[in-house]
């Protein structure tokens, strides 16, 4: 969702039912036809009629207006999806103009069971009546990842520092997730049927960030050896 707001689109259908899971668990964003493309200005009015998934839009899409706040209202649904193991959001049957009124009024979806307190705060965030208090999907990101970090930190889930992260099958695969991951965070796959080492540009550039993988996670065993400056490495780290 932060690349496709970057390039000047909104979703407008965000829900769990339009992810898909591929390779590796990684999210995949499904489901274009309500999308837009918003360069000329920052909003869409939808002008035709037809059914819409009312449990996920914001206040503001209730009455045809979407922007890029609308798409992190339905993120903010998306969560209480994820956290409920896939129940639906439910609101009291009420018109248009009263179900705006309900949500000014400050109601919102409840706590999910063993819903950590930050995930809700999160989501009541995104939440906001006012869409210009709603986070942007760059800060949501960036505040989910320090999440995540704590979490592997608190549970010891990093490995150790007296071991290299490709030793070991089960390292290796999670070395593998983040490297999927950050590659795919900034677009490093040149074609589906390649692999991001083939091109000596795209090497480069994965080095180094593979670097920054590396050297925020501890996972170098000497400060002066790369991991894909040894042949057997390589060969492992290429089976991403």
């Amino acid at each position: 969702m932060q690349y496709l707001h970057s390039r000047k689109y909104i979703h407008r259908d965000l829900a769990a039912r339009n992810v898909l899971v591929s390779k590796n668990y990684v999210m995949k964003v499904a489901d274009f036809g309500f999308a837009r493309d918003i360069h000329s200005k920052d909003y869409y009015r939808r002008s035709s009629d037809g059914k819409v998934p009312v449990s996920w839009m914001a206040p503001e899409a209730l009455v045809n207006f979407y922007s890029y706040q609308s798409d992190v209202w339905s993120f903010g649904v998306l969560l209480w999806e994820i956290m409920t193991f896939g129940l639906t959001p439910l609101y009291p049957s009420l018109s248009t103009p009263v179900l705006r009124q309900f949500f000014k009024n400050g109601n919102r979806l409840e706590q999910p069971n063993n819903c950590p307190h930050e995930v809700y705060k999160i989501m009541r965030d995104c939440w906001s009546y006012v869409p210009t208090e709603r986070p942007e999907f760059n800060h949501l990101v960036a505040k989910l990842h320090r999440m995540l970090n704590q979490k592997m930190i608190e549970n010891d889930l990093y490995v150790e520092h007296n071991s290299h992260p490709l030793d070991n099958t089960g390292e290796k695969s999670k070395l593998n997730n983040m490297l999927d991951q950050v590659m795919i965070e900034n677009d490093l796959y040149v074609e589906h049927n390649s692999h991001p080492l083939d091109n000596t540009g795209e090497k480069s550039k994965l080095n180094n960030m593979l670097d920054q993988v590396m050297i925020e996670n501890d996972l170098y065993v000497e400060h002066n050896s790369h991991p894909l400056d040894n042949t057997g490495e390589k060969s492992n780290s290429t089976t991403c």
